[in-house]
């Protein structure tokens, strides 16, 4: 089973390689639209603030539990 972190990790990735995406067009023949280009950068944001709120609420549960239970305990 995946951890938040990993899932988090994934989102991140997919988000950035499609922020890149539109730059690897610039030295060929076909191109996005601006539309298409700007359609890319809503996708990378619909992806990219999920995983930073769970990243946000993954490190906030950590320090929650490094805090209660000293960080020898905490799995």
């Amino acid at each position: 089973m995946a951890t938040a972190n990993d899932m988090v990790a994934d989102m991140m990735s997919i988000a950035g390689n499609i922020e890149a995406t539109p730059a690897k067009f610039h030295n060929l023949r076909f191109r996005p639209s601006s539309e298409e280009a700007a359609r890319l950068h809503e996708l990378a944001a619909e992806i990219l603030t999920p995983a930073q709120t769970l990243q946000e609420t993954n490190a906030h549960r950590m320090r929650n539990r490094i805090g209660t239970r000293g960080l020898s305990e905490v799995k």
